[in-house]
C-alpha cells in the first residue's frame, strides 16, 4: 500500500514496538509539506494517515505488540475546507444543461462555462480556477493546463493535466482568453447555473 510505503520511507524500517509518537508527527510533516507545495489537500493526508494507523493496530494486536496506536495518532487530523459542491456529472452537462432552451436565461459567461465543461470533462472549480497563463490558445493544438497554484491546491497529484481544446471548450475560450471572471468560486457558479436552468423549464 502506497500509505505504508511512504510511513516507512519518512520514519524508517524499524521494528512496530519502536514506533514512537515522534515518528508519526514527522509523517504528518512530510504530507504537509506536500500541501505547501500544491501536490494534495488535507482530506488526502487524513486519509493516508489514518490507513497506516490501521495498519500498525491490526498488525500489533496479531503480534501481541503493547503500543497504545490510538494515544500515538491523536490529535494529528487536519482541518479539511468544507466540502464544495459536487462537479456536474458529463450526462448532467450534456442532456439537461445543453438541452435545448435550458440556458435562455443565463448570462454569456455561465453559457461558455458549460461548454467548456462539456468538452473538457473538467470540474467547474478548475475551469473557473485557470488563469491567463494556463490557457493556451495559439499553439497547433490549443489547450488549458490545470495545474496547483499558490492558493489552490489540486484535489489529487493526478488532478494536474493538460487538455486539448476543440469544438464548443475552444469557442468557450476563444471567447473569454483570460480565463472566467464573473465567478468567485465553483459554488456560486453552480448555484447560479442549477437555479437559472430549473427555471428553463
Amino acid at each position: 500500500m502506497a500509505a505504508m510505503n511512504s510511513f516507512v520511507e519518512v520514519t524508517g524500517d524499524k521494528a512496530l514496538k519502536n514506533v514512537t509518537r515522534a515518528d508519526i508527527l514527522k509523517y504528518r510533516q512530510w504530507w504537509m509539506d506536500r500541501i505547501e507545495k500544491g501536490e494534495i489537500v488535507a482530506a488526502t493526508v487524513n486519509k493516508n494517515m489514518m490507513y497506516v494507523k490501521d495498519i500498525l493496530q491490526i498488525v500489533g494486536i496479531f503480534y501481541e505488540v503493547g503500543t497504545d496506536f490510538d494515544l500515538l495518532f491523536s490529535k494529528i487530523r487536519l482541518k479539511e475546507l468544507e466540502q464544495s459542491r459536487p462537479p456536474f456529472e458529463a450526462s448532467f452537462v450534456q442532456n439537461i444543461l445543453l438541452a435545448p432552451g435550458s440556458m435562455k436565461t443565463l448570462n454569456a459567461e455561465a453559457k461558455l462555462l458549460i461548454f467548456a465543461m462539456a468538452d473538457t470533462g473538467a470540474r467547474e472549480s478548475e475551469l473557473i480556477g485557470l488563469r491567463k497563463e494556463d490557457i493556451f490558445l495559439n499553439e497547433p493544438i490549443p489547450y488549458i493546463w490545470i495545474r496547483a497554484q499558490k492558493n489552490r491546491a489540486l484535489k489529487t497529484i493526478t488532478s494536474e493535466r493538460k487538455i486539448p481544446l476543440v469544438g464548443a471548450s475552444l469557442y468557450a475560450f476563444q471567447k473569454l482568453p483570460n480565463g472566467f471572471m464573473d465567478y468567485r468560486n465553483a459554488d456560486t457558479a453552480s448555484m447560479h447555473i442549477l437555479a437559472q436552468s430549473e427555471q428553463s423549464f
